[in-house]
């Protein structure tokens, strides 16, 4: 079951000052994300378009990102840990069972 939280996120801009025109700038902002503890996560690429999947106890979280000439997959596990922390900005689907 995924749960809420806020996180203080930092973020670099561009700011140019007078005696340095390439000056990089930081900020901090809270940002509120939803966290998810996934036993396995797997990434598969199609070219230019990204397929996440995440186990999280019996339920499968699936959804779609951007990426760029991405082909091929990779499964993340860490053997020793019962699961592993992700946080998104935005709620992830959920898409049926998992078999662990």
């Amino acid at each position: 079951m995924p749960y809420e939280r806020d996180v203080d996120e930092r973020y670099y801009y561009w700011c140019p000052k007078w005696y340095w025109p390439f000056a990089v700038c930081s900020r901090t902002r809270r940002v509120h994300q939803w966290c998810y503890r996934f036993r396995w996560y797997k990434e598969t690429g199609y070219g230019f378009i990204k397929n996440y999947e995440g186990c999280e106890g019996e339920t499968l979280y699936s959804w779609w990102g951007p990426c760029f000439f991405c082909f091929g997959s990779t499964y993340w596990q860490y053997p020793g840990f019962e699961s592993f922390e992700m946080c998104f900005n935005s709620p992830r689907s959920n898409s049926g069972k998992c078999a662990g």
